[in-house]
Order: C-alpha cells, then structure tokens, then sequence
C-alpha cells in the first residue's frame, strides 16, 4: 500500500474519532451550561469531562481518583451516575444505565437537552 493510501486511511480514522469525542462531549458541556458551571469548556478536555461530571453530581473530587482504579470505577460510575439523576430531578435508576454503553450517552443527552429535567437547587 503506498504512503499516501495509509495516510489517508489515518486521517479518516481520526475524524471519525474526532468526531465521536465531540458528540460525547455536546452533553456533559450542555449538562454544565444548565447547571450554571463557570467552567463548561472543560467537557472537552478528557480527565476535566471527568471532574466535570463529578462537580455536575454533587460528588467529592476523590471521586476522581476512584475512577482510575479497576472494577471501583464501575461502581463509581453509578454512583456519579445517580448524582447526575438526583441533580436534573430524575429517578436514580438512570444511574444504573451508565454501565450500558451507547444507552449512557443516551442518558447524557438526555439530561443535557431534555425538556423535561429540571435541575434542582444545589
């Protein structure tokens, strides 16, 4: 295969993870822009998306820690995930739905966008 072929095939490559990333991170800045976030840019800065949803939860930031260790942070995704539902006044069991992929940024834009998620006073 000649040079230029694989560098197209690299380049379509990471636009379409490019691409990916951005739609993941439209609904935790949009999640942070309802909640009134000073910061909602850091959506799309990996390890900040992270301390971002944190923050949005309610949660401590050792939370953060958790998140890097095996098995806990599934766990802790619930957890996160369960805060995520309290603060847009959601059943808990949204919470759940994180473990599930494509169904939890599902569940993300629905807490960004949806019309009916009221976010509760903090």
């Amino acid at each position: 295969m000649s040079d230029f072929a694989q560098a197209m095939g690299l380049s379509i490559v990471l636009m379409i993870a490019l691409v990916i990333y951005i739609v993941g991170s439209l609904p935790v800045m949009a999640m942070a822009r309802r909640v009134g976030h000073d910061m909602p840019w850091l959506a799309f800065i990996p390890i900040a998306q992270m301390w971002l949803l944190i923050d949005i939860a309610g949660r401590d930031w050792w939370c953060l820690l958790l998140m890097f260790v095996p098995f806990v942070n599934l766990g802790v995704s619930v957890w996160i995930g369960m805060g995520l539902a309290d603060t847009f006044n959601q059943p808990q069991w949204l919470g759940i739905l994180m473990l599930v992929p494509l169904v939890n940024l599902a569940v993300l834009y629905y807490f960004g966008f949806g019309a009916n998620t009221n976010v509760l006073e903090q």
